[in-house]
């Protein structure tokens, strides 16, 4: 299971502050966040400080995206999917995403198997 480490905010304890974080599932973040800041909110009272909302992260790249960093057409990266060269993570809607340091990795090995130009010397 994919998950986003977010920021709930800070509680201050001798007049220290300390970030409190959570990891939690992808699909659930925007929800328990606001669930987990609302506890603490009650819990700790004046000594928590919710943090501001964080957009979301992008979670990771659409097929289209890949095929634009790797120089390549959409249906190469789906042929990549098929042989297992790259591992797609699926939303609730059907998009299909890749990871970008997984993208970013296949990127330099096929930049390592071009064959370089050889300049003969002067």
């Amino acid at each position: 299971m994919r998950t986003q480490q977010v920021i709930l905010g800070e509680i201050v304890i001798d007049k220290e502050p300390i970030e409190l974080r959570a990891e939690l599932p992808f699909s659930e973040v925007g929800k328990k966040t606001a669930v987990l800041k609302d506890r603490l909110a009650y819990l700790l009272d004046s000594r928590f400080r919710p943090a501001n909302p964080e957009p979301p992260n992008a979670p990771g790249l659409t097929v289209e995206e890949a095929a634009d960093s790797l120089h390549c057409r959409c249906r190469t990266v789906l042929g990549m999917i098929k042989r297992g060269e790259l591992h797609p993570i699926s939303d609730e809607d059907g998009e299909l995403y890749l990871d970008r340091a997984e993208v970013e990795s296949i990127r330099h090995v096929r930049l390592s198997r071009t064959p370089s130009r050889i300049v003969p010397p002067k």
